[in-house]
């Protein structure tokens, strides 16, 4: 089947309304143009919410008064929406899983970029789409509403809202005589004061137009596009037997598509059990790859899984009986990787070549894991690709174990601070922003004024629990986009980058920085030793900080050299008395 995207269906002129837009207003909008719905933007044209004919229908039968309410009160938030760039198809089948007859298309950015309702897929369905069902009553609705035509019309809006039927059938002594549609009721709305004394007989629309159940499915388009609407009653000899509806028609989309897939997913299973049947050596290849650790499935070329070994049920948590027939993005979507991510890989196999690499995916239980796989075309009796093989190792320890080595290579174990080679790493990379940028940035280093006689007076354990503290009160100090680093000891490193490209002003910053620090610092810290299951001992205790600081932009100097105009300038402050705050200047 020909790939179609939504960005060649949509509807691109969409009727938008502000949040706060009158209902009434809203609603007689829709009535005049003859739409389904209207779309709430914000003043960068990203959707909030829609409000649609189904929508009317319940805040009638609701009793809820027009006049008083807002789009605000009453729309769907947030509206259900998509890129424009997935197979119509795939749009339809997340439609329908939804239960939503209405799919905003935004752009990249998430703006408004057009709409694709019913009436656009139904103009995508062809001879393919409605095959396999042909005939009217293969697909109409069998279970209708109907309302009697001296019944109130407030009977008929609350049968529509409590089963969501987008229509009722109106009786007159037993035979069909007319219908009221959800647009209807859009239009009837403003002027409708009393839905119970009014009947449904003044408002149906009549004579029916009805259809016999053999109609051809092509032929039952036309009339709704000749006509404009969007149901026909089935009848036969004045007896109602179904209601054939726009969404009926649309239904197709899915179901031919899934039937085919499924009728194909059985034609090759019978296949391969012949051959099972027919040669033993394939009853050894399948035990082997049954038996091996690797994970291992195979699958059509619409990704449709027709195979897997128990390895695979073991790494994704899926029984095997699960599996099969079912596409591979239903049981390994972890929302990880981006849609490029996709395009390169199926770009890659459809191409005829074998794609490898890592992929983060999700189990049935909702854990993620990592993995390494293998992706191989394979061409049976055939010029073109027929199958995938995909054999797959769990690397999720492999990864574990990677990142616990470049934790303990780049962070500091105690404070969970860069450590100094990571400290080089951001300070290099600072240095070639701000040069970029023009805008000046700081280097503080920091060692605590008071910090030894803890450590011969309580110990260690005690020293460490200061650190840590420092260590979080500094990075509150900071934004999330600056470093701080434990450079050893008691000694710390703060980064601060994108200043202000005037120096005086950039003095001014880090010099609010370093004060804030500097007294967060000197606050009292009240130390918890827990000493055995119960005991636990409290330190109370004071400690200040020496800093240094030095303003860097557009220097030729390495970054160690940065370091330790700060460290200068650390040594500086330490001796004029401690707990003060000193620049680095450079020897004229």
């Amino acid at each position: 089947m020909k790939k179609v995207l939504l960005s060649e269906i949509l509807t691109a002129l969409v009727k938008t309304a502000s949040p706060d837009a009158a209902l009434s207003e809203v609603m007689t909008a829709m009535a005049a143009m003859k739409i389904s719905c209207v779309v709430a933007i914000d003043d960068s044209n990203r959707p909030l919410g829609i409000f649609t004919e189904r929508d009317a229908v319940r805040l009638l039968a609701e009793g809820r008064e027009l006049s008083a309410l807002t789009m605000d009160d009453v729309m769907s938030a947030p509206p259900f929406c998509s890129s424009s760039d997935i197979d119509f198809r795939e749009a339809y089948r997340m439609l329908s899983e939804r239960g939503f007859r209405h799919l905003i298309v935004v752009d990249e950015i998430g703006c408004l970029k057009g709409i694709v309702t019913e009436g656009d897929f139904l103009q995508r369905l062809d001879a393919g789409d409605l095959s396999e069902f042909k005939v009217a009553e293969k697909v109409m609705s069998r279970n209708i509403a109907t309302v009697g035509i001296d019944a109130p019309l407030a009977e008929a809006i609350s049968l529509m809202s409590k089963n969501r039927y987008s229509c009722v059938v109106v009786m007159r002594e037993g035979i069909p005589h007319g219908i009221l549609t959800e647009r209807d009721i859009v239009r009837l709305a403003p002027t409708i004061s009393d839905l119970s004394s009014k009947p449904v007989s003044s408002v149906v629309h009549a004579p029916l137009i009805t259809v016999p159940p053999n109609l051809m499915l092509p032929e039952a388009i036309k009339i709704m596009e000749k006509f404009k609407i969007r149901h026909l009653v089935v009848t036969e000899e004045n007896r109602l037997l179904g209601l054939l509806t726009r969404h009926d028609l649309v239904k197709t989309l899915q179901g031919g598509y899934v039937h085919f897939l499924q009728e194909t997913i059985q034609m090759q299973r019978a296949e391969l059990f012949k051959l099972h049947q027919q040669h033993s050596l394939f009853k050894l290849h399948a035990e082997a790859l049954a038996a091996t650790g690797n994970a291992i499935f195979i699958a059509d070329r619409n990704a449709l899984i027709q195979w897997a070994n128990p390895a695979f049920s073991a790494l994704s948590g899926y029984k095997i009986e699960e599996m099969i027939g079912r596409h591979i993005r239903d049981l390994v979507k972890s929302g990880e990787q981006s849609p490029e991510f996709y395009e390169e890989l199926w770009g890659t196999i459809l191409d005829g070549r074998v794609w490898q690499g890592e992929i983060v995916n999700r189990r049935k239980d909702g854990s993620v894991y990592h993995e390494e796989m293998t992706i191989t075309p394979v061409r049976i009796d055939s010029k073109n690709i027929t199958h995938f093989i995909a054999v797959k190792q769990d690397i999720s320890e492999r990864k574990r174990v990677e990142a616990q080595i470049y934790d303990l290579a780049f962070y500091d174990a105690l404070t969970r601070l860069p450590n100094r080679r990571l400290l080089g790493d951001r300070l290099e990379q600072t240095m070639i922003n701000s040069k970029r940028s023009g805008e000046y940035s700081a280097l503080m280093f920091l060692d605590l004024d008071n910090f030894k006689p803890l450590n011969d007076m309580h110990g260690h354990d005690v020293g460490d629990l200061l650190l840590i503290e420092v260590a979080r009160r500094i990075t509150g100090c900071v934004r999330e986009s600056d470093t701080v680093a434990r450079f050893g000891g008691d000694e710390f490193v703060v980064i601060l980058g994108k200043l202000d490209a005037n120096k005086a002003e950039s003095v001014a910053q880090a010099s609010i920085v370093a004060e804030k620090i500097r007294i967060k610092l000197s606050e009292p810290y009240l130390l918890t030793l827990r000493r055995g299951k119960d005991e636990k001992i409290i330190v109370e205790h004071r400690c200040t900080s020496s800093i240094g600081l030095v303003l860097f932009m557009d220097h030729e100097a390495k970054s160690s050299d940065v370091i330790k105009w700060a460290d200068m300038a650390m040594y500086q402050a330490k001796s004029t008395g401690r707990n003060s705050i000193r620049f680095y200047q450079e020897k004229a």
